[in-house]
């Protein structure tokens, strides 16, 4: 992680967000979570489909934090 800092950037933003979410304040007109925690997967991507979002229900993580974390290991696992 020390050498991919927008990765670290990228889960510490999932990680408040979660805890934001948990706490009730992420502002009024957010009310699908998982939708939306599906298209923060998505944002590191050029496609902004989230409906492409593979799902990962087995993962039992905040949503935010598991889309994160998904997006970095597919990334990691997929460089030369």
């Amino acid at each position: 992680m020390k050498n991919k800092p927008l990765a670290l950037a990228y889960l510490l933003a999932a990680a408040k967000l979660d805890d934001d979410a948990k706490k009730n304040l992420l502002p009024v007109g957010l009310e699908d979570l998982a939708e939306l925690s599906k298209c923060f997967g998505s944002l590191a991507r050029a496609e902004l489909d989230c409906s492409k979002v593979p799902s990962y229900d087995s993962v039992d993580l905040p949503p935010f934090l598991k889309h994160a974390l998904i997006k970095i290991v597919t990334d990691s696992l997929s460089e030369p």
